[in-house]
């Protein structure tokens, strides 16, 4: 039997949360281990009429600091060592790359969206079937309580339901992105699990995204004769403002 070269896998060309969301790339990795800090910035509300003479007004006071939440993954591969020492190391790190998204779109959805979003499907448990309502009930939700640019995600089944819209850029007609979130699962806020058809939409405030550097480590085993590679990576997640969600489905 002759050998042959390894077809070349073509690159997924579907856009992630990573490209609407506020990412910050190559964090040490130390400084990912626990959660972070940051000053919260105002998000709203909204302005308020002065008062008549003789009471008082009413003077916002500024949020706790935001804290991130923070997370790590990693992926093994496990080579016969004969194809030589850190062969598989370069297939590894593209393989981990193109598949973080997925990884960090789920984490975003457990450990944020899911936890803080409120629940503003009508029916609770009834999904909507028309999409422009669906949208234009979140966008009118967030717009009272958020004056930032907010941002739209949802996994493929919910942004596909969307059908007037074309990529490469999706976005409502008040101009709010939609970002693609295929790693979003179907549990919703309070758990709330989408059925096979239906499937969660979120707005929420900015998303912000810091990615620690890729640790890369290779290993061989000469007694087993075999070849270790190993990536590993930490995360930190926050969202800016409030969070919304609604069931959407056919």
């Amino acid at each position: 039997m002759v050998a042959i070269e390894t077809p070349a896998l073509a690159a997924a060309t579907r856009s992630t949360l990573f490209d609407v969301a506020y990412v910050a790339e190559g964090v040490p990795g130390y400084a990912l281990q626990n959660p972070l800090k940051y000053e919260t910035a105002f998000t709203g509300p909204l302005l308020a009429d002065v008062p008549p003479y003789g009471t008082d007004k009413e003077f916002q006071t500024r949020d706790e600091d935001t804290e991130t939440k923070v997370f790590s993954t990693y992926l093994g591969l496990d080579d016969p060592l004969l194809r030589g020492a850190g062969a598989g190391s370069a297939e590894l790190e593209a393989l981990f790359t193109a598949g973080e998204a997925l990884f960090v779109e789920r984490k975003v959805q457990e450990l944020l969206l899911s936890p803080e979003a409120v629940d503003i499907t009508p029916t609770p448990g009834t999904p909507i079937k028309d999409l422009k309502v669906a949208l234009g009930l979140l966008e009118q939700w967030i717009a009272t309580r958020y004056i930032h640019q907010p941002v739209i995600t949802g996994n493929l089944l919910a942004v596909t339901m969307i059908t007037e819209m074309q990529p490469p850029k999706l976005q409502t007609v008040s101009a709010t992105p939609i970002g693609v979130a295929a790693g979003y699962g179907i549990d919703g806020p309070g758990a709330a699990a989408a059925t096979a058809t239906s499937a969660w939409l979120y707005i929420s405030g900015q998303i912000n995204i810091w990615k620690g550097q890729a640790s890369v480590t290779n290993a061989p085993d000469l007694k087993g004769n075999r070849d270790l590679s190993l990536v590993e990576k930490s995360y930190a997640a926050s969202i800016d403002g409030p969070a919304a969600a609604i069931l959407v489905g056919i």
